[in-house]
């Protein structure tokens, strides 16, 4: 679990204004009040500047009174809050300074300096979660002068906010939309202005494609878009999908006081898909029942809520004295909190204390603010050391030393990096396991943030350790070579036989007698002595998955092969004659082709998840694009093995020293 500081004590993350009555005496005082804590949803926030172009009736006595002064008693402190998005999550802190953390490719990290009292991290969209890297990523927060800023993934406009005095900001995939002071609806970026509903409404909730507002009467509004579960693909509102979606909502009976949509859409069906927290303060949720039935208005736990936040497979809520109820799926650390967000597969909270803790998947550093336990796997961090071996996971890594000394760098927060005592000729750094496909009464956690390192020793054993700690499980035998995925492991024994494991026990492999072998995410496949490949499912899951999921990875492309390297969903062989033949896809959802290298002759070849490098016979390099990067620029060589990593990769030169990007 990650823990960061949030320093100065202060109350819950404040809500939205209470309906009829309490919204009128608002607009009385309405820039004159102080902040109030959840139990009086309104909000009145102090402005230092107005938009002349906004509407009269957001015009303030600030005017008048001129620019606020800097805050200087515990009443102007700003309640420490949290959110967690996709790949990214922001907090602000008791002065109002956001930070935020996890993926950065679109400067989504990058907040401006300012006071701010609400902040907004993006959610994800038609993409997995672990899918190459994600294609967008932008963050919005309300400042204390009620103007929103935005930064990040602009493609659409969704970081263009317009101008004028706003209560919230919320953010979707590609668009954004914020609750105005005088209770109406923006929003900007791809989003069909003409579905956004008039009014005015008390509170406002985005997931990665629609978005949903209560009116005053506490009753559901909702436009945009939906996915289809088969596939990830957005729909209008009159073509959406048979199963549940926020605008279902509508249905429910209120008044409700605040919303929560999905984090990520509906590429598995979830028991609790969106929710709105009752003016009781029961939970109610649409999605399906714990008997796995299509149900509208299932409310989990029975509980009173204040708060509480939807992600993709999961959902938590704080109760009034600010105790901590996760549900469907979630892991639950206990404790007290002052504020809870869950993102796609992980959760942040901030505690009575104002520390961040945060836990799930942490692919990207999106579960680890700053200061906490997670060393983001940064090609620099690796050890400047000739090497005789190395292998690249996803953030950590590992290698023999030229001097035959073991070393692992990255991230340790499973014990990944602490080797054990032994001779090793080999080490290898496993990989975090990407999204799971299968249904969401199948997820364990655990899956997916359970990563391992493992060694061949000088006299044939296989060591490892990392997830289980000193119970770590290790296949026994003896071993000529190994290989780590982000689920199994698997190695040719010395008689050259094949040995798989998962983190508890040895798991099922085909007879006969192989020279090499490689694994994917779900499948493994092993080159036999005449060069030619089979491949197969090592773990129950790993079938079921596949079944679900209808991709068939058991058919490779027929040998002779020299090599074979194993993608997530797809794999490659190496010729006697130096070219590569791929097959397979570059998707669970058989609409991305495998990775292709470049024509020519090659000498070694390595699969990442979700791209392939070579080592050409000349010693020059040839790599595909990591997800949808461009492909990177390479040095020139001479190199002898490459290691394909998930952000990093790594090539060996011919006096072992190495180059990585």
């Amino acid at each position: 679990m990650a823990v960061v500081d949030l320093l100065a004590p202060s109350s819950t993350q404040t809500h939205l204004r209470w309906p009829t009555l309490l919204f009128l005496a608002m607009a009385l005082c309405f820039w004159g009040c102080d902040r109030v804590d959840d139990e009086q949803p309104g909000t009145a926030r102090p402005s230092a500047e107005v938009d002349d172009n906004a509407p009269e009736d957001e015009r303030t006595s600030s005017e008048e009174e001129g620019a606020e002064s800097e805050p200087d008693d515990e009443s102007d402190a700003i309640s420490p809050s949290v959110s967690a998005g996709h790949s990214h999550s922001c907090a602000i802190d008791s002065d109002g300074h956001v930070t935020c953390w996890g993926n950065d490719r679109h400067g989504q990290l990058q907040a401006p300096e300012g006071r701010f009292v609400q902040v907004s991290a993006s959610p994800g969209g038609p993409v997995r979660a672990h899918e190459g890297e994600p294609n967008t990523g932008h963050t919005c927060a309300v400042a204390d002068d009620v103007q929103i800023a935005c930064w990040g993934h602009d493609e659409y406009g969704q970081a263009s906010p317009p101008q004028g005095s706003f209560e919230k900001a919320v953010t979707g995939w590609d668009f954004s939309c914020g609750l105005r002071s005088d209770g109406s609806i923006a929003c900007w970026g791809n989003v069909d202005d003409e579905e956004v509903p008039s009014g005015t409404f008390i509170d406002i909730a985005s997931g990665a494609g629609s978005s949903c507002a209560l009116d005053t009467e506490g009753q559901a509004h909702c436009w945009g878009r939906w996915a289809h579960s088969d596939g990830g693909f957005l729909y209008l509102r009159s073509e959406r999908h048979s199963r549940f979606s926020p605008f279902d909502l509508e249905q429910l009976e209120g008044p409700f006081t605040s919303l929560s949509l999905r984090n990520q859409p509906g590429y598995s069906d979830s028991r609790n898909g969106e929710c709105a927290l009752h003016s009781d303060g029961r939970p109610v949720c649409i999605g399906r029942s714990e008997h796995d039935t299509d149900t509208l208005g299932a409310s989990t736990p029975d509980v009173k809520l204040k708060t509480l936040s939807v992600g993709h497979y999961q959902a938590c809520g704080l109760e009034e004295d600010g105790r901590l109820h996760c549900w469907d799926g979630a892991r639950n650390p206990g404790g007290l909190y002052r504020d809870v967000s869950v993102g796609t597969l992980h959760v942040c909270a901030v505690d009575m204390e104002e520390q961040i803790h945060c836990w799930g998947d942490d692919y990207y550093g999106q579960a680890s603010p700053p200061e906490g336990r997670r060393l983001m796997f940064r090609a620099k961090d690796i050890p400047d050391v000739a090497f005789r071996q190395i292998s690249v996971g996803d953030d950590h890594g590992c290698g023999v030393g030229d001097d035959g000394t073991p070393l692992c760098w990255g991230n340790n927060h499973q014990g990944q990096l602490t080797i054990p005592d032994s001779d090793f000729v080999a080490v290898h750094a496993g990989l975090r396991a990407p999204e799971l496909y299968a249904p969401v009464e199948a997820v364990d956690e655990s899956r997916v943030d359970r990563v391992q390192s493992c060694g061949l020793t000088d006299d044939g054993q296989i060591k490892c350790w990392g997830y289980g700690g000193d119970e770590a499980f290790s296949p026994p035998g003896s071993f000529d070579s190994m290989t780590l995925g982000p689920t199994f492991g698997c190695a040719v024994a010395t008689d050259r036989s094949l040995t798989c494991w998962d983190f508890q026990k040895v798991l099922d492999t085909p007879e006969g007698t192989y020279r090499q072998v490689d694994t994917g995410v779900y499948h493994a496949c092993a080159l036999d002595d005449e060069g030619q490949i089979t491949c197969w499912a090592p773990t129950e899951q790993g079938k079921e998955d596949l079944e679900f999921i209808g991709l068939d990875l058991f058919d490779p492309a027929d040998g002779p092969f020299e090599s074979i390297a194993i993608g997530a969903f797809w794999g490659c062989g190496l010729q006697e004659s130096g070219q590569v033949i791929c097959w397979g896809e570059n998707s669970p959802w058989g609409d991305s082709p495998h990775p292709d290298l470049p024509e020519g002759e090659y000498q070694a070849i390595d699969a990442g998840l979700y791209h392939i490098c070579g080592v050409k016979t000349d010693g020059s390099l040839a790599c595909t694009a990591r997800g949808d990067w461009e492909e990177p620029t390479l040095s020139e060589g001479p190199f002898v093995s490459v290691s394909a990593g998930v952000r990093y990769d790594c090539a060996r030169r011919q006096d072992n020293t190495v180059e990585c990007w």
